[in-house]
This record gives structure tokens, sequence and C-alpha cells, in this order.
């Protein structure tokens, strides 16, 4: 019950204020698609498809 009337007596927050979160997911999976295309081993399948699997996880 405190926590709900804090967070009512607080300002409200600007949106210039707060930091844009950054695609690092996307980053990685750019570079995990091109090692997977430059050489297809085991390894860089298992990155590829793991981080496929995170970002469709996250959405």
């Amino acid at each position: 019950m405190w926590n709900r009337i804090r967070t009512l007596l607080e300002p409200p927050k600007h949106p210039g204020n707060t930091k844009p979160p950054k695609e690092f997911l996307g980053d990685e999976l750019a570079v995990a698609r091109t090692a997977w295309e430059k050489e297809q081993t085991m390894a860089t399948a298992t990155r590829y498809i793991t981080l496929l699997e995170i970002a469709r996880q996250i959405q």
C-alpha cells in the first residue's frame, strides 16, 4: 500500500530523461548471420539459432 502511495506522489518522468534502449540483440543477430554465411560450422549455427530463439521469445 505504501509503495502505491509513494508512486502516486512521485513527479512524472519526462521522456527526454530516459535513454533509448539499444538494439544489442539485432547487432548480434547480424554478426551471427554473417558468420554463419561465411563459415557453416556447428558453433556458428548454434549461436545463430540460439539468438533467433531469444529474439522470438522477447517479441
